[in-house]
């Protein structure tokens, strides 16, 4: 296995679980920051969605343990 070195501000795309669609919307239901300015994100052509890692660890991170229903696929896309 070969490691990489990758910053928490690199660009990763993702694809949102219906799970996790539920997961955002609840966040924008309840808290009043997101009610205000609510999370979205894009799907390209082919499911994906972007962010950058830090935003992708603070609006799943929660939803993210074992047992739980995955908010996003367990696989992502790391640009570097």
């Amino acid at each position: 296995m070969q490691n990489i070195k990758i910053n928490l501000n690199n660009t990763v795309k993702f694809k949102i679980t219906k799970d996790g669609e539920k997961y955002l919307a609840n966040l924008n239901s309840t808290h009043n920051v997101y009610k205000l300015c609510p999370i979205s994100f894009k799907k390209d052509s082919n499911g994906y969605s972007e962010a950058q890692l830090w935003e992708l660890f603070q609006y799943f991170g929660e939803a993210i343990y074992m047992g739980s229903q995955l908010p996003i696929e367990t696989e992502i896309l790391i640009n570097i």
